[in-house]
Order: structure tokens, then sequence, then C-alpha cells
């Protein structure tokens, strides 16, 4: 009694689910991709560049997705199916190319618009100061007196001996708090500048290793694709002349 050899083990249960699984996240990166651009704010440099930014991060999801739907096409024999994201992967190539110079003019905008706001904010506390100084500089002896002894009696006059003591005292601090405020707005402007840059670096150098990969990917596909359409026309081609043999 002999027994029957086992049946080798298959992976096409595999290769199915794979493509089942790389199908559905190439559907769920399309919503996605509409949810991010949904609704368009062209002329806002903010969302332009957030934008950019979500596009690059979920990047990897339809990448995973398309190597799932690959292995579990590979050995299909239609060839429409490679066509098709051959084409995909040069279209998404070309639009990660494209968000390049779109990232960069949306964070040169940004940091224009930075520069404004914090210079509005400096320019608008630099006028009270100024506002301060004017009325030190008007406020008359007697005025002055009496602030003075108002303030020396509430015991807040530590080391000031004159009420022009005083009046000193009120214009250094005055130049020390118009000092804070400069060096307080350039140092928000660095670190908003230092911010957008490593984000638009980060992104922008995204964007191009993306590229590049959907742009290698295209080729590759492509490449299978004409393989498999000359296979195709060569086993038709034999086909014929097996069946004119028998013929004769």
């Amino acid at each position: 009694m002999t027994l029957s050899p086992l049946p080798k083990p298959t992976d096409e249960w595999l290769r199915h689910a794979l493509r089942l699984i790389g199908y559905l996240l190439l559907l769920l990166s399309f919503i996605d991709f509409i949810a991010i651009l949904v609704p368009p704010q062209l002329t806002v440099a903010t969302w332009e560049f957030q934008v950019v930014g979500e596009l690059v991060e979920r990047a990897p999801v339809p990448l995973l997705g398309l190597g799932f739907v690959l292995f579990g096409e590979v050995n299909q024999k239609k060839r429409l199916i490679f066509v098709c994201l051959a084409r995909t992967c040069f279209v998404v190539g070309i639009l990660f190319i494209a968000l390049i110079p779109f990232g960069l003019s949306a964070a040169w905008r940004i940091n224009t618009q930075n520069n404004n706001q914090v210079t509005a904010q400096v320019q608008q506390r630099l006028a009270q100061i100024d506002q301060r100084k004017k009325i030190l500089n008007t406020t008359t002896a007697r005025n002055l007196d009496t602030a003075f002894t108002l303030l020396n009696r509430q015991g807040r006059l530590r080391g000031i001996e004159t009420p022009q003591a005083l009046k000193e005292r009120l214009f250094s601090e005055v130049n020390q708090l118009e000092q804070t405020t400069r060096q307080d707005a350039e140092n928000i402007r660095k670190q908003l500048r230092l911010t957008l840059l490593k984000n638009s670096l980060k992104w922008n150098l995204g964007a191009l290793f993306t590229a590049i990969i959907y742009l290698l990917l295209w080729q590759i596909i492509r490449g299978h694709s004409k393989n498999k359409e000359i296979k195709s026309v060569r086993r038709g081609w034999v086909n014929f002349d097996d069946h004119a043999e028998s013929s004769d």
C-alpha cells in the first residue's frame, strides 16, 4: 500500500488576503486624500503648507497598500491592472514633485506673515512704552513730588531719596522694558523661523523621496507589464504553430 503524496503548501491564500488588504489601504488613502483637500483654501498659506505636510506624512500608507496589491497580483494574467497601477504611480509621483515648489511658496509666505504679525505686536507694545516716556517727560515737578510722597508713605521707594531719583528710576525701568520687548520679539521670530524651516525641510525632502519611489515603481511595473505582454504574444504564436502542425 502506497501513500499518496501530501499536497504542497501554497501561498495563494496569502496573496488573496494581502491583495484585499492592499486595495482597502488604497481606498482609505484616496478617501483621506479627498478629506485633506476639501474644502480647498488655495489663498491661505497655512492651509497649503499643512496640506503638504499631511500628504507627505500619510505617504507610507498607500505605498504599503500598493506593495500588497502588487504582491497579490504578480501572478495574475490581467495586464490592464498593471497598466492602471503604473499610470497611477506616475501621476502620484508627479504630484509629489509638484508639492515641493508648492510647499516652498507656502513656507515663504508663512514666514512673511509671521514677521509682520510679530512686528505689529511689537509696534503696539513700543507705542505704549513711548506713551509712558512722554508722560514722564511732561510730568511737572509738583506732580512728581506728590507721587514721591505717596510712594514713600507706602514704603515702595527703597534706595530712592529724591523725586528726581524716582524719575530716573522710572526712565530706567521703561528703557529696560523696551529692550526686553525688542529682544523677546527677536527670539519669537527666530523660534517661528526655526520651526518653519524644520517642517519645510522635512516635508519637502519627504515629498522628493516619495516622488522618486513612485516613479521607480512606475518604471518597474511598466517593465513587468511589457514583459507579460511579450510573453502573451509569444505564447499565442506557440499555440498557433502547434495548431498548424497538428492540422498538417
